[in-house]
This record gives C-alpha cells, structure tokens and sequence, in this order.
C-alpha cells in the first residue's frame, strides 16, 4: 500500500483516563470497558482518507503510571502530534494536565511543531462530572491548545478531535516543506549572487 503520508501520533495522560479506549474507538470502533492497563508503549494503526489523500496513522498508546513517563519522553521527539487525555470525572486527571503540557514542551526540540490538542474523555458520565466544560476550555485557551471533549463509550466526538489533530499535523508539513523550499532557493541565489561577484570575467 502506498500512502501519500505517514504520520505519528502519540497518547499521553494519567492512568485510567480512557487513552485505551479512544484510541480503539477510533482505529476499530470499538469499546471494553475491562481493558487492562498498558504497560510501557503500544501502537495502534491506521488508515484515514483526508483532502483525498490516503494517510497511515501510527497511533502510540502509552502508559500513565509515573514509572513509565520517563520511557514516554523519549517518544515525543517521534511524534508529529501529541494528544493530553484527561478524566472529566476524575479532577486530579485534570489538574496534572499542565505537567504533561509542561512535560512536552521540556522534551521537544522544537515543541511547536508538535501538534496537540487537549481531550476530555467520558462525557457519557455526566452525572459525575467533576471538571466542567468550562474549565477544559480556560485550560486550552490558557496553553494556546485546542481543546475537545468526547466519549469512547459512545463515540461522541472521539472523530472531531482525531481529524482535527490530522489535518493540523498535514498542515504543518506542507509549512515546513514550503519553508525549506525557500530556504533553499534563497540559499542557491546567495550562491550565484556569490560567483557573480567573485567572477574575474
């Protein structure tokens, strides 16, 4: 199969937060409310047709636990785009949203490039909500971040954000090719601007 990009896309939150189950919603459609816990780093794959392009999406499902972030550092550097998964009914998720942004920004070499976005998972627990809408969004508008709530239980809006983090990702690379086309043609127009001036002729 050839494909007319290849992007990475990496997972990261506190444990228990769904990454599991979004990510399995959007790449089969499917949802287990008994998923076990990941260990380290997994990788989810698929195929997305964007502007008609055909796009394969390596998604990497990582682990929250503390003793596993230092392993999901090293990834950040890999990822075209970075998605920061918290609990809506679970407010320490949320509160340690700003250490993962932070946890981003200190291992990127060039972090705004990463693509990311922020996610509110489990919308279908309303009743138990303990951030609010609201909140998710200050936060967002905070660290200049878009900012999305969805379900894995019931699908709602898991498609808004993946197609979203996509589309900012092949947007970015068509930036950065056109920034290194113009680097180069300048490049090769100081050149010949040089040989003209050390000509003898």
């Amino acid at each position: 199969m050839t494909y007319d990009e290849k992007i990475q896309i990496i997972m990261i939150g506190e444990s228990g937060v769904g990454k599991t189950s979004l990510i399995k919603r959007y790449t089969n459609n499917i949802f287990n409310s008994n998923n076990l816990q990941t260990l380290g780093i997994e990788f989810y794959n698929k195929e997305e047709r964007i502007n008609d392009q055909i796009i394969q999406i390596k998604i990497w499902d990582t682990a929250g636990q503390e003793m596993f972030h230092s392993l999901t550092k090293n990834f950040y550097r890999k990822a075209d785009g970075i998605i920061i998964v918290y609990d809506i009914t679970n407010k320490d998720s949320f509160d340690h949203v700003q250490d993962w942004v932070k946890s981003v920004y200190e291992n990127t070499d060039t972090y705004k490039e990463v693509q990311m976005i922020i996610v509110g998972n489990k919308i279908d627990l309303e009743e138990v909500r303990e951030v609010s809408k609201d909140e998710g969004e200050k936060i967002g508008k905070y660290f200049e971040i878009d900012f999305f709530e969805a379900s894995a239980k019931n699908a709602e809006g898991v498609r808004n954000f993946m197609v979203k983090i996509i589309k900012d990702i092949l947007n970015n690379k068509v930036n950065n090719r056109n920034t290194i086309n113009i680097k180069n043609y300048k490049t090769n127009t100081d050149k010949g601007n040089d040989k003209e001036k050390n000509c003898f002729c």
